[in-house]
This record gives structure tokens, C-alpha cells and sequence, in this order.
């Protein structure tokens, strides 16, 4: 009976956050639910019921962790906002779960390294930007790694 109880518990937990979710709207940038900013988690899901995105929204924008999949339910994409702005570092991986990207943002903005692999994990891209510039010295290597570019900014 404790067992039953607590799968009832988990199933209306469950729906009264899918019914919570239904009520947010995005109006421009804003999450707003009841005429009002949204705050809490938010969740979306695709149309066989998977998680499509996993998200924090503070005050009616994006905050926090979010974490982005594929209808297969592998990560998609990764990192952080801050203010509705990307911040911090981001990870991009394929419907496969190999990762292709890294990159770093600072209040929305291009900001630190960047790398790209190909789908079999082999380097491609390695860039810098120093808020939303581009500076160091990028490279490119092709599919046999081998360094096939190399500029200076």
C-alpha cells in the first residue's frame, strides 16, 4: 500500500508540474505565468512526452543551468545564463553523446576558448575571443589532425 501511495504522490508531482508548465508563457524574453515573471524550473518536453529542454527561470529570464537534448534523450547542449545571457562555459555533444564543442561566453558575449571537433571526436577548431573579439592565434586542423591553418589576431 506504501508503494501504491507513493507512485500516486509521484504521478500527480509529476502532472501538476506538466499542468504548472502548461500556464508559462514566453512573452519576448520574459517567462511569465499568471500576468506575471516566472520563477522556478521550467521544463519542456516532446511530443511523446521526453525531456526537451531542462531550465531555471528567476524574475522571468533564464538563470542558471540549462541543459538542452535530443528526441532520443541524449544531451544536446549544456552551460549556464546568467541574466537571459549565456555565461560561463558551454558543451555541445551529438544525438550519439559525442562532443563536438566547447565554448565560452561572458554576459552574452564570446568570451575565452573555443573548440570544435568533428563527429569522430577529432580536433577541428581552436579559437579565442577576448569579449567578442577575436585575439590569439586560431587553428584548424583537417580530418587526419593535421594543422592546415594557423592566423594570428
Amino acid at each position: 500500500m506504501k508503494k501504491v501511495m507513493m507512485m500516486i504522490g509521484i504521478v500527480l508531482l509529476m502532472t501538476s508540474n506538466l499542468l504548472a508548465q502548461a500556464g508559462i508563457e514566453k512573452n519576448g524574453e520574459l517567462f511569465i505565468f499568471d500576468n506575471q515573471p516566472y520563477t522556478g524550473d521550467f521544463n519542456e518536453y516532446f511530443e511523446d512526452g521526453s525531456q526537451k529542454t531542462l531550465s531555471t527561470i528567476k524574475n522571468g529570464k533564464l538563470e542558471g543551468r540549462v541543459v538542452y537534448f535530443y528526441a532520443n534523450g541524449a544531451k544536446k547542449e549544456q552551460g549556464e545564463y546568467k541574466n537571459n545571457q549565456k555565461d560561463g562555459n558551454w558543451t555541445r555533444w551529438t544525438a550519439e553523446g559525442n562532443r563536438i564543442a566547447t565554448a565560452s561566453y561572458k554576459n552574452g558575449v564570446k568570451d575565452g576558448k573555443w573548440f570544435i571537433w568533428d563527429e569522430n571526436g577529432k580536433m577541428r577548431y581552436q579559437m579565442v575571443y577576448d569579449n567578442g573579439k577575436k585575439i590569439d592565434t586560431w587553428y584548424m586542423w583537417d580530418e587526419n589532425e593535421n594543422l592546415i591553418s594557423e592566423k594570428a589576431f
